[in-house]
């Protein structure tokens, strides 16, 4: 498993329950990675992985 799955893996993990409106959060992680993508960095493992944890601690820092 590469970097950015295991943090896509982490981040959806830590969100839990939590909503996106009426999307599960994991909705607007997976936008801000396609944004990423758009803007051409959908090879630096690095920058997608941040992509998917970009909320994870500021959401999530009571649980960590």
């Amino acid at each position: 498993m590469n970097i950015t799955d295991t943090a896509k893996q982490f981040a959806i993990a830590q969100h839990g329950t939590q909503q996106y409106g009426e999307h599960p959060y994991s909705y607007h992680l997976a936008q801000v990675s396609h944004v990423l993508s758009e803007f051409g960095y959908a090879g630096d493992e690095a920058i997608a992985a941040a992509g998917w944890l970009h909320d994870t601690l500021e959401d999530n820092a009571n649980n960590l």
